[in-house]
């Protein structure tokens, strides 16, 4: 189990090198993702089979099983639109932080409507509010960080232009 573990860590981490291969050969990083998943979907598929265990479901594994392809078909759809954010040109600084804490701040309040028997409100809740407050926080940095950068070029490019001499002043 802990082979496995720190394999999978080792791809996770080479995932985007790879993906930046495939971009330079030619391949359309969106459909290297929907090659991932498909790759994903085929090895779990296989390794279902391949347990030997027998296929009876009751209708309770049904649910679950249900629940589970929709959360793993909503997980499929947010790293597919963070590829398109990535494409379109929206900055890794607000993508990364904003979908996590969107993930986080969902996920928890999914699982306490389905289950609150079982969740402390005042934990999940004051988790919820701070992952709210990191993407406030990390909006917030980005947007100063854009003004800066915007009055450094102006002021590096605001000299350049004025004065009406030069080439175009005959």
């Amino acid at each position: 189990g802990i082979g496995v573990l720190l394999l999978s860590l080792v791809a996770l981490g080479s995932w985007p090198a790879l993906l930046d291969l495939a971009f330079l050969r030619g391949r359309h990083p969106s459909h290297a993702y929907l090659d991932y998943a498909t790759a994903v979907l085929l090895v779990a598929t296989s390794f279902a089979l391949a347990s030997g265990q027998p296929l009876s479901v009751s209708s309770e594994s049904w649910a679950s099983a249900g629940l589970a392809a929709v959360g793993g078909c909503l997980l499929m759809l947010g790293n597919l639109s963070m590829q398109r954010a990535l494409l379109l040109g929206v900055p890794l600084t607000i993508v990364l932080p904003l979908q996590g804490s969107l993930t986080v701040v969902l996920g928890t309040s999914i699982n306490y409507v389905l289950q609150p028997e079982r969740s402390e409100p005042r934990r999940l809740f004051a988790g919820v509010a701070a992952f709210l407050v990191a993407i406030a926080l990390s909006a917030t940095a980005h947007v100063a960080h854009e003004r800066q950068a915007a009055n450094r070029r102006e002021r590096r490019g605001g000299g350049r232009g004025r004065g009406g001499g030069g080439a175009r002043g005959h």
